[in-house]
């Protein structure tokens, strides 16, 4: 979708149109055209809920790139610019973390707007988020995996890689295919209240303060406690791929939480 129609579909005639403005234009449209508002006209209304997140997409970045340019203008260093890559003069500690901070901001970003609820992120403004949030992640990783060398392997670098790269495939992942004969037995419950606190314990852990993050760990004891059972006693079944899965990122996640607690990766 191009600006113009953006601006159409929104209405707006300002070029300097607010990110508040924005957001209240797409709480009206919500309004009027959500399908559960319009049943009679629901399959239209889907159409154009999908315009009007576009839409949104389109104005987001208009924001984004009018703040960059109007940074550079005065002279500024701006942030998040499109960034270039890293002169290679640069230290490596230097580089891996402004790149660390662009993979944080995108797990706060994904956190601070509860994506870890599915249904929000299909959303205009959490679609955005979740979107931006992802893309954050996936750009910071790639830059790291390149930088990654013998000399700078033994800093912690390659364990924040290994932690996003399952971090990021886990929040993209489908929800389970559980069947409906298994929906809300014992395992279901289980490996649901074991995902359940490993999001509310990673969503505590990375928004808080240093000194409070370990204040947010104690739900990982339990998640990993449910998780070591599924895998023990449910062997070649998905239940067992599923609670690995979770069990290797828990894992991860605690390489990495050791490595910060020492200072060698800060955020």
């Amino acid at each position: 979708m191009d600006l113009a129609s953006a601006f159409s579909i929104y209405r707006i005639k300002d070029n300097r149109f607010s990110r508040d403005e924005l957001d209240r234009g797409f709480k009206k449209l919500v309004k009027k055209y959500h399908p559960d508002k319009n049943q009679a006209q629901a399959e239209w209304c889907h159409l154009r809920m999908t315009e009007i997140n576009e839409a949104y997409e389109v104005l987001m970045a208009h924001i984004e790139n009018r703040s960059y340019q109007g940074q550079e203008e005065k002279g500024q260093d701006p942030s998040p610019p499109p960034r270039k890559e890293e002169k290679r003069n640069s230290s490596d500690s230097t580089f891996f973390q402004k790149a660390s901070a662009l993979f944080f901001e995108g797990v706060h970003t994904y956190y601070d707007y509860e994506l870890t609820k599915r249904s929000l992120r299909q959303e205009g403004v959490w679609r955005y988020h979740y979107r931006r949030a992802i893309r954050l992640m996936d750009k910071a990783l790639k830059e790291m995996e390149k930088r990654i060398s013998p000399t700078n392997r033994d800093q912690g670098w390659e364990k924040l890689i290994y932690f996003g790269e399952l971090f990021l495939s886990d929040i993209q992942a489908f929800e389970p295919n559980i069947p409906l004969s298994l929906r809300g037995g014992e395992t279901h419950v289980a490996y649901s209240e074991a995902a359940a606190s490993m999001d509310k314990a990673f969503g505590g852990y990375f928004s808080a303060e240093p000194e409070k993050r370990e204040n947010y760990l104690s739900p990982l004891y339990r998640a990993s406690h449910l998780l070591i059972l599924l895998v023990e006693n449910y062997p070649q079944t998905e239940w067992y791929n599923l609670a690995l899965q979770k069990l290797n990122l828990l894992d991860s996640f605690l390489e990495l939480q050791d490595l910060i607690r020492a200072g060698k990766i800060i955020f």
